[in-house]
């Protein structure tokens, strides 16, 4: 990303109310910050612009959102509202793109692994 465009991100992030649309940014981490109930999706987003990081929670389920997506996909973004680094993700205003960043993959397969063996049952 940071080769690609050189940050789209306005430099005084966590000074911003709304960010510039619609932004490509890559998706470092995601996390599910509701694990019990399965049903209830609500993901905490990682992403950069490749010299910036912000944090994206989902406040509404987005069904192209998923914790299994690989590790660097990219998503577009439109007339989201941000507060100190954090913005509240809906899906009329989220696009997952896709791709992946290949460095990411294994470590990303490994944390699966790990998250899918800890959320088996212990006999």
């Amino acid at each position: 990303m940071k080769f690609s465009c050189g940050g789209v991100l306005p430099k005084e992030i966590h000074n911003v109310a709304q960010l510039p649309s619609p932004l490509v940014l890559q998706v470092d981490q995601m996390v599910d910050l509701n694990d019990d109930d399965p049903q209830d999706n609500r993901l905490l987003l990682t992403m950069t612009d490749g010299v910036q990081f912000i944090y994206g929670e989902e406040i509404q389920h987005n069904k192209d959102l998923n914790v299994s997506l690989p590790a660097g996909f990219k998503v577009v973004i439109h007339k989201e509202s941000i507060l100190n680094g954090l913005t509240r993700l809906v899906p009329e205003r989220l696009k997952v793109l896709g791709g992946m960043v290949e460095d990411f993959g294994a470590a990303h397969d490994k944390l699966m692994e790990e998250v899918i063996a800890d959320r088996k049952p212990k006999s």
